[in-house]
C-alpha cells in the first residue's frame, strides 16, 4: 500500500504540487498496489474499505521497490491518472457515451501542466 503523494524528494515542492493538483480537482489518497489485475466493483470496494485506498494499480509497487531498493533509495514521485474508481468497472465506460482515452489524455495533460508550472515556479 502506497501513499500516492508521499514520495516527493522535496517536501515543500510536494506541498505545492498537492495544493495545485487538488485545486485542479484531483484527489489525494492512498493507492493500493497489487501484482494482479483487480476487477469487479465489489472486489474493488472491499479493497478500498479494507485498505482505506482510493484506487488500485499494478505498477506503482514495482516503481517504488525499484527506486527504494534497487537504485539506492532514489527519490521518486508517483502521479496516477485512473480511469475507473473503486465504485466503477471498466465495463461501465462501454455503456457511457464518453471516450475514456480522450478523458484520460485530457486529465493527464492537465496534471502534467500543473506539475510543470509548480516545478518551474520553485
Amino acid at each position: 500500500q502506497l501513499d500516492v503523494w508521499s514520495k516527493s524528494p522535496v517536501d515543500d515542492l510536494n506541498d505545492l504540487v498537492i495544493s495545485r493538483l487538488e485545486a485542479e480537482g484531483f484527489k489525494r489518497g492512498r493507492l493500493l498496489t497489487s501484482d494482479t489485475f483487480v476487477a469487479g466493483m465489489n472486489n474493488k470496494l472491499n479493497l478500498g474499505k479494507n485498505f482505506s485506498c482510493l484506487a488500485c494499480d499494478m505498477e506503482s509497487g514495482a516503481f517504488a521497490f525499484t527506486a527504494q531498493n534497487l537504485l539506492g533509495q532514489l527519490p521518486w514521485f508517483n502521479l496516477r491518472v485512473v480511469a475507473d474508481t473503486l465504485d466503477e468497472t471498466l465495463d461501465d465506460y462501454f455503456h457511457k457515451e464518453v471516450n475514456m482515452v480522450e478523458v484520460l489524455a485530457n486529465r493527464t495533460v492537465q496534471a502534467l501542466t500543473a506539475l510543470d508550472e509548480v516545478c518551474r515556479a520553485s
